[in-house]
Formats: C-alpha cells, sequence, structure tokens
C-alpha cells in the first residue's frame, strides 16, 4: 500500500521514474497512429483545451472496443436485471425469463456470455 501511495504522490507532483515497461494484450490491437490519422489528430500540438476533449474521445473508443471483448458472466447478467426491476416483486420465474430475454439481447451484439 505504501508503495501505492509513494508513486501516487510521485505522479501527482510529476515526478516520474521508470521502473520498466507493461504490456496489456486485450482483444484486437489499436494503433494510436492510424486512429491520429484517421481523426488527423497531433495530439502533441493540440492546445490543452483542445487536446483533452480529443483523448477522451481516444479512451471512449478504447473503452468501446474492450468493451467488444470483455466476457458477460452470470453475476453481471443478474446485477443488471434486478437493477431493472427495483421497484418489482420477483419470482424465480421473473428472474430466469428476464435473465433470459437480456442473453438474448446481448448475444445478438455479439457480445461473449460465459
Amino acid at each position: 500500500m505504501c508503495f501505492v501511495l509513494r508513486n501516487l504522490t510521485q505522479m501527482l507532483l510529476s515526478r516520474w521514474r521508470r521502473f520498466g515497461y507493461v504490456c496489456v494484450n486485450f482483444g484486437t490491437p489499436i494503433s494510436t497512429i492510424a486512429y491520429s490519422k484517421k481523426h488527423q489528430i497531433i495530439f502533441k500540438n493540440l492546445p490543452r483545451q483542445q487536446r483533452f476533449p480529443e483523448i477522451k474521445k481516444l479512451c471512449d473508443t478504447l473503452m468501446n472496443k474492450i468493451s467488444d471483448v470483455v466476457p458477460i458472466v452470470p453475476v453481471s447478467l443478474l446485477f443488471q436485471f434486478f437493477l431493472e426491476n427495483l421497484d418489482k416483486e420477483l419470482t424465480f420465474l421473473d428472474i430466469e425469463n428476464g435473465c433470459g430475454s437480456i442473453l438474448q439481447k446481448i448475444n445478438g451484439n455479439g457480445a461473449l456470455v460465459i
């Protein structure tokens, strides 16, 4: 925990130290160079006020790509169903049918269900 706090403090104070490199493979790779060319953006040349909205768009693109490959597990499916039906009394059959409906919808969108 101390390591995390120390590094967080260094990050906030812009006292960066290199501890190596990290690589995460998650889904199909996305080229930031190709993204920049497609959207005609050079991030380092943008003024701060314009750069952050463009970075947000890139992050939204990345999050959408990640959500395409993250599998849906039963607990998440149940929570989604319960959140949609907070004000109702539910029977086991209601829960089963409701989760089945959600599964059909997300399977139709190509989501991976475990």
